[in-house]
């Protein structure tokens, strides 16, 4: 019962996973292009991620792929909406998942920096 649990909630991971994947793929998308077009690549995003990722393997047994994907996932596709206080939590979470999602912190605090610079140069003119 416990090992069908642990798949049950891989899997369910998984596709809450690929929705975000394919709602952040959206959100970054130019808006130029057209909407067929954008939705072509956002599926196709999904696709790779759950098929033909290599790690796929580990979406479908106990291990923390699954979990750390979605979190990590779900907190850029909130940071692509500018919810950046929605994403932080996401990102500090799957931290917890899995030990390599303490790189988020690096990513953040040079995004920080290059605002903080960009900042500073416009109030300099």
């Amino acid at each position: 019962l416990v090992v069908l649990t642990g798949v049950l909630i891989n899997v369910l991971c998984l596709v809450v996973g690929t929705m975000a994947l394919y709602s952040l793929t959206m959100s970054i998308l130019p808006s130029t292009l057209e909407m067929e077009r954008k939705q072509q690549l956002a599926t196709s995003a999904c696709l790779v991620y759950g098929i033909w990722n290599p790690a796929s393997v580990f979406f479908a047994t106990n291990y923390s792929e699954s979990l750390f994907g979605v979190l990590t996932i779900s907190g850029h596709a909130m940071y692509a909406q500018d919810k950046a206080l929605l994403a932080i939590p996401l990102w500090m979470l799957a931290s917890y998942a899995r030990s390599n999602g303490s790189i988020h912190s690096l990513w953040l605090l040079v995004e920080s920096l290059g605002q903080t610079c960009h900042y500073m140069a416009r109030t300099k003119q």
